[in-house]
């Protein structure tokens, strides 16, 4: 599932871009084609109302409608074993790793 949410992703960021900047990018049509018919037609449904068919998720909050996902959500996106969607917006959700934070520098005196 990995690569459909992949997949899924590149056409939204190329379906955003006007059409002069998607040449020598992918072409819209052959990524479409990669996508099942029923998740295609939820992400068209989504984008036809403008709104983001794809989101991120960082830190259990989707990126899209910026509310946190239950636990057990969140928890399976780590796994990338499903095609999962936010209950809140519908979105289908994206799995981003949380950077590692920084350590703090110590202080010199």
């Amino acid at each position: 599932m990995d690569n459909l949410i992949e997949t899924l992703h590149l056409l939204q960021q190329q379906q955003r871009r006007p059409v002069a900047a998607r040449v020598g990018a992918l072409n819209v049509a052959e990524l479409r084609a990669r996508v099942p018919a029923p998740v295609l037609a939820h992400f068209d449904r989504l984008t036809a109302h403008g709104r983001k068919a794809v989101a991120d998720v960082r830190h259990g909050v989707c990126g899209a409608c910026h509310l946190r996902l239950p636990q057990a959500t969140a928890c399976n996106l780590a796994q990338r074993h499903e095609l999962r969607f936010c209950e809140h917006c519908g979105a289908y959700l994206r799995f981003v790793e949380d950077p590692t934070p920084a350590s703090p520098v110590a202080s010199v005196a």
